[in-house]
Parts: C-alpha cells; sequence; structure tokens
C-alpha cells in the first residue's frame, strides 16, 4: 500500500492551518516516524490518512486512487486506526481487541468466521502478544 499527498492544507480555523501544502509519499515495506509537540498535528494528520477528516485542499492517493473514492467499509479494510486517548466502555481482552481488526471483513450480523479467529492468533503470535491474548 502506498499514500501520495499533494499540497495537503487542513485547518479547523483558516488563520491558523495545521497542515500546509503538505507534500509526502509513504511507500509500502518501510517505517515511517511522525514526530511533533503536542497539538502540532499528528493525530489530525492521521484522522485525515485514514479518511475520518477531510481536507480543505490537496489529494491523497491510496495507491494511486483518491482516497476521497473509496467506500468507507474498503478505507476499513486497508486502514486502521486507534487513537492515542482510546477509552474502552467495555473490558475488552487483547484477543477481542485484536479481532475486531476483522470487523470490516465480515458479514453483516454474522459471527467472526474461524479464518477471522486464526488471523487473529497469527497476529497476536507475530506481534509476541499471543501471551496476553485472555
Amino acid at each position: 500500500m502506498s499514500f501520495i499527498i499533494e499540497n495537503l492544507t487542513f485547518y479547523y480555523s483558516p488563520q491558523k492551518p495545521i497542515i500546509k501544502n503538505l507534500y509526502l509519499e509513504l511507500d509500502r515495506g518501510h517505517s515511517y516516524v511522525l514526530l511533533g509537540t503536542n497539538g502540532s498535528g499528528k493525530t489530525t494528520f492521521l484522522r485525515i490518512l485514514n479518511g475520518l477528516l477531510k481536507p480543505v485542499s490537496g489529494s491523497i492517493l491510496l495507491n494511486n486512487i483518491d482516497l476521497h473514492s473509496f467506500k468507507r467499509s474498503s478505507i476499513a479494510q486497508l486502514i486502521s486506526f486507534v487513537p492515542q486517548n482510546y477509552t474502552a466502555h467495555f473490558p475488552f481482552t487483547v484477543y477481542e481487541a485484536v479481532l475486531m481488526g476483522r470487523y470490516p471483513y465480515k458479514a453483516h450480523f454474522s459471527d467472526y468466521s474461524l479464518e477471522d479467529h486464526n488471523i487473529t492468533i497469527s497476529i497476536l503470535e507475530k506481534t509476541h502478544l499471543i501471551d496476553l491474548a485472555s
């Protein structure tokens, strides 16, 4: 998956742009770090990248396709986002939290499939979190 961000501008107030004319390419297989002071727009940028916020101007290409042409369900299969300050209203286990990442792939009103559970276990093993699953 790759992102190309061109001339991206975002603000809550026109007098204080949070992101102004940003150009950035993010390629599959690379790791990136997003650094900045508190309130500098890091979370806002991530919310724009996953389609939760719409930029004032500019474009975001995901695999060379405009991000805003995707259906929400398609974006959910490609991108997941857990905010920094997230409070769960139910006591989810680590296993259940990871399994929820499979939600965009399941049919409405159906249970998670055996494949969903196998993928969840595989992810927990790859990230060395299997011991924390329950």
